[in-house]
């Protein structure tokens, strides 16, 4: 694949800020793939420009009013990061305010049923058997990907940067790496997941022998979150799927319809679910138990039981933060 050459009165700052980057052990793909959107931004829009000042910074973020938050969450960051980097290199630039996002978290996750879960994956598997031959790797990665952010529900970020040495594909333990808040972190995949993973393993591997991504994409490279938010929007409409009004469905959905679903079949089996908080917490590397205790707060229909159980028990575990680094 051809990499985009920089080519803006930014080009070299940017390569410099990419190196730092890579230098501190982050993945060079999603640096240079935002360097080369806004390099190309630049060309058209401040050609001269040899400055971050506040008018640029600006008009880059309003951009990306028309995207998604998400989106409008990626270029913000970028131009504050770049900005930083350059203040850091002595040379003058505006950072923009943290407080400019119009925050993701506002819009509420759509919680996908079981019914949604067939039907989306039925619809994977049809899409990319209809593009097989436009898609010569990631018709293979994206089914086991997908499958792999629900059962285990991974951010979407961890998802796409786990590396082939951090699957062991005899036990089914998954390393998680550059997890937010988080450090690093185990989980172990279902036999079912394990299964496909293997699967999947076995035919990428010969396509891509000495591949880095254990999710791997045309290059062989990592899977980038534009194609797979691009994907998964282009599965979900092909399966027909809803839209509801107020609820945001995207990826990220799977890591909340995991944890709504968790929490309910708990509540089903008659567990402890406060007590089971915690677990869940460490599994899906939460800072503390009250970013877990979010997902009692969403509608009754999803579950029934955990509500009934958890009326009279909610005031002692929303209060309760667990300090893992202690």
């Amino acid at each position: 694949m051809t990499t985009y050459k920089l080519c803006s009165n930014f080009a070299e700052l940017l390569e410099r800020y990419i190196q730092r980057k890579i230098d501190q052990k982050h993945l060079e793909n999603n640096y240079r793939t935002n360097a080369s959107i806004f390099d190309k931004w630049c060309l058209k829009n401040y050609p001269e420009a040899k400055v971050i000042d506040k008018d640029l910074a600006w008009n880059y973020f309003m951009s990306a009013k028309d995207l998604s938050s998400q989106y409008q969450h990626i270029k913000a960051c970028f131009i504050r990061q770049f900005a930083k980097f350059l203040l850091d290199e002595k040379i003058d630039a505006y950072v923009l305010p943290t407080s400019i996002e119009r925050r993701v978290d506002h819009m509420p996750p759509h919680i996908i049923t079981m019914e949604e879960i067939v039907r989306f994956f039925e619809a994977t598997e049809k899409l990319m058997k209809l593009k097989a031959s436009h898609l010569k790797a990631t018709r293979f990665s994206l089914p086991p990907l997908f499958l792999t952010m629900l059962t285990l529900g991974l951010r979407p970020t961890e998802a796409l940067r786990v590396k082939i040495d951090d699957v062991d594909l005899d036990s089914g333990k998954v390393f998680i790496r550059e997890s937010k808040g988080w450090a690093q972190r185990f989980v172990i995949m279902k036999d079912s997941t394990l299964e496909q993973c293997r699967t999947y393993n076995e035919i990428i591997s010969n396509i891509f022998p000495k591949r880095q991504a254990f999710f791997a994409f045309k290059d062989g490279g990592f899977i980038t979150h534009k194609y797979m938010h691009w994907w998964f929007s282009k599965i979900w409409d092909f399966a027909q799927l809803p839209r509801p009004a107020g609820e945001r469905c995207s990826p990220y959905s799977f890591r909340h319809s995991f944890a709504v679903h968790r929490l309910n079949q708990w509540s089903k089996e008659g567990a402890d679910v406060e007590a089971m908080l915690d677990r869940l917490s460490l599994f899906m590397g939460h800072i503390n138990i009250a970013h877990t205790a979010y997902y009692l707060h969403f509608e009754q229909s999803y579950y029934v039981e955990l509500e009934n159980k958890m009326s009279l028990s909610n005031k002692a575990v929303l209060p309760k933060v667990v300090d893992y680094d202690k």
